[in-house]
């Protein structure tokens, strides 16, 4: 998929919905804890920031896809939002002298390959104690992305795995649930499909 081709008509009606309830699940694990900053990795169109900017003093939106951030950055502008910043290009050119006390995901790490290098990376922008907080599809029979010629990501996560490699970069804590059932329509048929949120401590 090329994201930068797809960022203009991103924002249908059913990921601005689920993006909502997204935004939700991930405000109820912060609870009332304290975030003075925080990082949205894989940010796309900030679907799911515009809805949490509130909860934090400072953000910074993090996307490799130039696309997306021109989108992101009309939305802040014409909503006149000041505590959100951007950030276009590689999570690994981000330097480890800048601590979140949150970073959280949303629909982004099925499309990289190599996942325990970005965890890694993340692991690093964290404060001590900071909190990660992943959403994204339950492993499935690769049926989601059946329609994107040349998808190379992961067909969802088994979430036993995904917590193994999470306690060996060096997280804590590790909890999860399953919480959202949607469909997907693919070649004139609905696709069912799930998504769980996962969170970690450093």
């Amino acid at each position: 998929m090329n994201f930068d081709l797809e960022a203009k008509s991103w924002d249908d009606d059913k990921r601005v919905t689920r993006a909502k309830l997204i935004s939700e699940e991930i405000d109820r694990w912060l609870g009332d804890k304290i975030n003075n900053n925080a990082m949205e990795f894989g940010c796309g169109t900030g679907l799911i920031t515009l809805n949490l900017k509130n909860k934090f003093k400072d953000i910074m939106m993090v996307d490799n896809s130039a696309g997306m951030i021109e989108e992101v950055n009309k939305k802040i502008k014409n909503q006149n939002v000041n505590n959100i910043r951007t950030w276009c290009g590689d999570i690994d050119e981000i330097d480890d002298k800048n601590k979140y006390d949150a970073i959280y995901t949303s629909m982004t790490l099925h499309h990289i390959v190599n996942i325990s290098k970005v965890l890694e990376k993340l692991h690093s922008l964290l404060s001590l104690e900071g909190e990660l907080y992943i959403v994204d599809l339950v492993e499935e029979d690769g049926t989601f992305h059946s329609s994107e010629k040349g998808f190379e990501g992961h067909n969802g996560f088994n979430q036993n795995n995904l917590i193994e490699t999470l306690k060996n970069i060096g997280f804590k804590d590790i909890r999860n649930k399953v919480f959202y059932k949607g469909s997907k329509s693919i070649e004139e048929r609905n696709v069912d499909y799930e998504l769980f949120i996962m969170v970690a401590r450093k």
